[in-house]
């Protein structure tokens, strides 16, 4: 047993929504669900538990749901800083190439400081290099590909 408050608890394919949310209450911390996809009842739903010592909001602009993907995502602001913290969970009956495209809309739209946890249902030992390298990107956007290549330039010289 921990005897750690831990900042924040992201869960995936809870299989719970908001509606049942108040069975799953931990003290000390205030609870975000996703509602689960419409009639699902096994592997969806989404869940942030967050120390009632922080304040967060749900984002609605980054949180989604679809068959392909569902994310949950919070918003802590402090000052003029925001910071997102999100959960994916992507079934694996949804559409591989179409929870990516979604996942990278939300990437996109996504403040410079957020952080995302879950489950992604990706194996990255498939010998499918084309799902593999299509994840690698959307791991990592653009602006941090930038960031990367400038970092190398700069350690050849």
């Amino acid at each position: 047993r921990y005897h750690h408050n831990f900042s924040i608890i992201a869960l995936a394919e809870t299989n719970v929504g908001p509606e049942m949310s108040s069975l799953y209450q931990l003290s000390d911390y205030n609870s975000f669900y996703q509602p689960t996809f419409e009639n699902k009842r096994k592997g969806s739903g989404v869940a942030l538990y967050v120390h009632k010592s922080l304040s967060a909001t749900v984002d609605t602009n980054l949180s989604h749901l679809s068959s392909n993907l569902e994310a949950l995502f919070l918003k802590f602001v402090n000052g003029n800083d925001v910071t997102e913290i999100g959960v994916i969970y992507r079934p694996p009956s949804g559409n591989f190439d179409q929870a990516l495209d979604e996942l990278a809309e939300i990437l996109n739209n996504a403040p410079k400081c957020t952080y995302i946890s879950g489950d992604f249902n990706i194996n990255l030992h498939e010998t499918d290099s084309r799902k593999v390298e299509k994840y690698e990107k959307i791991q990592q956007p653009p602006r941090i590909q930038s960031a990367r290549k400038q970092l190398q330039a700069r350690a050849e010289v």
